[in-house]
């Protein structure tokens, strides 16, 4: 999903879409459960677009692609727990 992604960002850019594709396509890896992607593309988007109306959203699916990243590594790390309490 890495290699979509930075097509995705390379159109949002060139052609102002908002973000519309690089959200569809972070929806599409949390699904597949590939959190550490999905997370990357909802930083991006809750970086490059914080006036968006989905911003709440990515927010939040943005933490929760964090957590199940978390939680789906053994051992796991004190840290990035820390880090996600943060957030």
């Amino acid at each position: 999903f890495f290699k979509a992604f930075l097509q995705a960002r390379a159109l949002d850019k060139r052609m102002k879409l908002e973000g519309s594709n690089v959200y569809e396509l972070a929806f599409l890896a949390r699904q597949n459960k590939d959190w550490v992607n999905a997370g990357k593309m909802f930083e991006y988007m809750a970086k490059e677009y914080p006036k968006n109306p989905e911003y709440p959203a990515v927010r939040r699916l943005l933490v929760s692609c964090k957590e199940e990243a978390i939680k789906n590594v053994y051992p796991i790390d004190i840290q990035d727990i820390k880090l996600l309490i943060s957030e």
